[in-house]
């Protein structure tokens, strides 16, 4: 039986006709991605999988807080010598503000480092109260001696 199309491997006579490997599942009946989707939504009604915990976990804490809060707290004592980028940063915001007609209620400043900017916004009469957060408690207590509520 010489068949044109199966090329001869020599001695042991045509290679086998290559095909397609057959899908049987439970009693031979073949499932489609389809029918594999509803399946997971029924037995997942909320399209929660069942490897997944019922409450997120926390979220990771990727800075060591108290490792900061000394640094910073380090940073403080000298803070001063090394501020001259920082003032332009200050004297900036405060000629944008003063281009603007409005008025605030509250503000909030972050990384306070001795609560310099929420002083001068209060002073201007642009912002009535201010809020100086810093994790170093020596930069709050800079910010309470100029008169801000530091936190």
């Amino acid at each position: 039986m010489n068949r044109s199309w199966a090329k001869s491997s020599g001695d042991n006579g045509p290679l086998p006709i290559p095909r397609a490997p057959r899908i049987s599942e439970r009693g031979g009946q073949k499932k489609s991605d389809a029918d594999r989707r509803n399946a997971l939504a029924r037995a997942c009604p909320l399209g929660i999988s069942f490897a997944m915990p019922p409450t997120p976990p926390a979220p990771p804490q990727i800075f060591d807080r108290a490792r900061l809060a000394a640094r910073r707290n380090r940073v403080a004592k000298t803070f001063a010598d090394y501020d001259f980028l920082r003032q332009r940063v200050l004297v900036d915001l405060e000629s944008r503000l003063d281009d603007t007609s409005r008025q605030f209620t509250r503000g909030l400043e972050l990384g306070a480092s001795g609560g310099e900017l929420s002083a001068r916004l209060i002073a201007s009469g642009k912002v009535q109260v201010m809020i100086a957060g810093d994790t170093a408690a020596r930069f709050s207590a800079a910010a309470t001696a100029r008169g801000v509520k530091a936190q």
